[in-house]
């Protein structure tokens, strides 16, 4: 490693401080993705360089799980060095607990994806994968920019780089805020094409105070009429099939 002239060099092993990326699949995903941003984010820190050896693990690996992305992060930071006058290394980890708060204030976690939800997993992927085409393809605009840090082969890895693409976007406030509320409305609209499938309406009248009653009932039950007449319905089935 050649060091620059009149610089003296101070090896800092910054893994035994980020234990809590290895804890944190979510946050070790996205500051690996903030690794491989135009500009090295160490560097915005005076007095830290990198090597031609911290490119090459960034621009030629894409690990595809959890503990093989830790060990690149940490081959990568224990491969910066520092000069003389490097304030101490744990400022260069609160530096990464600082973008990993920040760049996660802006993207919530959707209320109707999670880590067991393959199929959401696989549609969301899919639909973040398709408006890039479309943007960046078709169009002609930048698209999602942070969708070529991630190269996910399986659901698990999918649902880390769904969060850590958004975050890392680097699109204009309303872009993202409209992207994310579209996914969710697509999201909505699928599964209630989905419901109706499996679903018929029904027409008829009701008495006043019958229609009443019903009312109270499902203020009572906390519940929408659908389901209640549902229960009530199946109830009085199960009763008279029992009888029979």
């Amino acid at each position: 490693m050649k060091k620059p002239s009149g610089y003296t060099i101070r090896i800092f092993y910054l893994s035994p401080l980020i234990e809590w990326l290895k804890k944190d699949k979510e946050a070790c995903a996205l500051i690996w993705g903030l690794l491989h941003l135009g500009s090295d984010p160490f560097l915005v820190l005076q007095n830290i360089h990198d090597t031609a050896f911290n490119h090459q693990i960034i621009n030629t690996t894409f690990p595809t799980s959890h503990e093989e992305r830790f060990s690149l992060i940490v081959i990568y930071l224990d491969f910066l060095y520092f000069d003389e006058f490097a304030p101490p290394k744990s400022e260069y980890n609160d530096f990464l607990k600082r973008q990993w708060l920040q760049l996660s204030d802006g993207v919530k976690p959707f209320k109707w994806l999670n880590e067991t939800s393959t199929e959401g997993i696989e549609w969301a992927w899919q639909y973040l994968v398709d408006y890039h085409k479309s943007e960046h393809f078709d169009a002609g605009r930048m698209g999602i920019d942070s969708l070529q840090y991630f190269n996910p082969i399986n659901p698990e890895e999918k649902y880390l780089a769904i969060y850590s693409v958004l975050k890392l976007w680097n699109s204009h406030h309303f872009e993202k805020k409209m992207l994310i509320n579209n996914l969710n409305r697509a999201w909505r609209q699928r599964q209630l094409r989905r419901e109706r499938t499996n679903k018929k309406a029904i027409n008829c009248y009701l008495d006043i105070t019958v229609k009443e009653k019903l009312d109270f009932l499902v203020k009572n039950k906390r519940c929408q009429i659908n389901e209640l007449l549902t229960d009530l319905i199946n109830e009085e089935y199960d009763h008279v099939k029992n009888l029979k």
